[in-house]
């Protein structure tokens, strides 16, 4: 075989069979630790606030715009840490710079034993295994180690944004909340809008057909009874708190979109595509979930290893005809005379009281 065929054999045969394998293994760890991480990352949280705080108060930054946490791909490959920025608008014209860290040792604490283990089979290639093709596929399994990262800081945000530390910081009327590469690539894993918002402009955007720049936007406590924004991409919104009895969202992809708090009663979910969708303590009472998908096919690309969580939901006389969900918690909420298919009662981890409250359909 030439260089270029056993590039791509060692890729297509022994990279990537390993990298999802430890994909995997990450996956399983962060579902039974998942509670620890977060708190460990909100104590990190607080801890930036302060130092924002801090600085503010000597009057070296302004209020704050954007709180970034950096990814650095080859240190990560012998440092686990997120290297934090924190700029006010203008930010190019801060002179103080924020040196902290977020330390993601949970993380990537295996990642240099799996570049060892890719080292050594690499190497039995000889001479025709090129070094700058074997570390782009390593900066490749950073990236997939990164994706981690994303999902447990954006579940972490509800609880970060009601910290005293938190709410102590000066903020812009926009703050947003990203990681990702360093003057690359990054996502915002929240946006906190503060000001007066024009419900009616958020409506119309939101019932447009197709409309653009709705994704990841800001629709928290605002009043939206009986939107009707079907057919839309949603993608990582957040409506806590909102009132939107009522409402349609059929057939939209709301991955990763926030509920909590809401009031959606009688709302309609219909064919809708919502993993790592957040609904925890919602008003869901006959809402309709029918047919939805909780989880997508995925290989370590696509995250969405957080599942869907309907956690201390209200979910009384709510329909889940046909939902498929893969990982999913309804820990504490209330799902008296909820409509499910009875094929799916061994799936998920219910509770004995809502077994026998829940009205199974064949």
């Amino acid at each position: 075989m030439n260089n270029k065929n056993i590039v791509q054999y060692f890729y297509e045969h022994q990279f990537l069979p390993a990298l999802d394998q430890k994909m995997a293994a990450i996956e399983e760890e962060l579902q039974y630790h998942q509670e620890k991480w977060i708190n460990q990352f909100l104590e990190t949280f607080k801890r930036i606030c302060l130092r924002i705080r801090e600085m503010q108060e000597s009057d070296q930054k302004g209020p704050i715009s954007l709180i970034h946490f950096c990814l650095l791909r080859r240190s990560m490959m012998d440092h686990s840490c997120y290297f934090i920025e924190a700029y006010s608008e203008r930010w190019y014209e801060n002179s103080a710079p924020l040196f902290e860290e977020y330390d993601a040792a949970w993380l990537y604490h295996s990642l240099p034993a799996f570049i060892q283990e890719m080292t050594k089979s690499y190497e039995g290639y000889g001479e025709c295994a090129k070094s700058t093709e074997f570390e782009a596929m390593m900066l490749k399994a950073v990236g997939c180690y990164h994706l981690f990262a994303v999902a447990l800081l954006r579940a972490a945000m509800p609880e970060a944004i009601m910290l005293e530390e938190y709410k102590s910081i000066k903020r812009e009327l926009a703050l947003r909340i990203s990681i990702g590469e360093y003057t690359d690539l990054s996502e915002d894993v929240l946006v906190d809008y503060q000001g007066l918002q024009d419900v009616k402009e958020i409506r119309r955007r939101l019932e447009e057909s197709k409309a653009s720049s709705i994704a990841y936007g800001c629709y928290r406590n605002l009043k939206l009874p009986q939107v009707r924004a079907e057919s839309n991409d949603l993608r990582y919104a957040d409506f806590s708190g909102s009132d939107l009895q009522g409402s349609r969202f059929q057939r939209c992809d709301l991955m990763g979109t926030r509920w909590n708090g809401c009031l959606a009663p009688e709302s309609d979910f219909r064919y809708s595509s919502l993993p790592e969708a957040d609904f925890r303590h919602a008003d869901l009472r006959g809402a309709v979930f029918d047919y939805v998908r909780g989880h997508e096919p995925r290989d370590h690309r696509r995250p969405g290893m957080m599942g869907v969580r309907f956690d201390h939901a209200d979910l009384e006389g709510a329909s889940f005809i046909g939902a498929t969900f893969g990982r999913t918690s309804f820990e504490g909420a209330n799902l008296q005379h909820a409509l499910f298919s009875r094929q799916i009662k061994d799936s998920y981890s219910f509770s004995d009281e809502q077994i026998h409250s829940i009205r199974w359909v064949d």
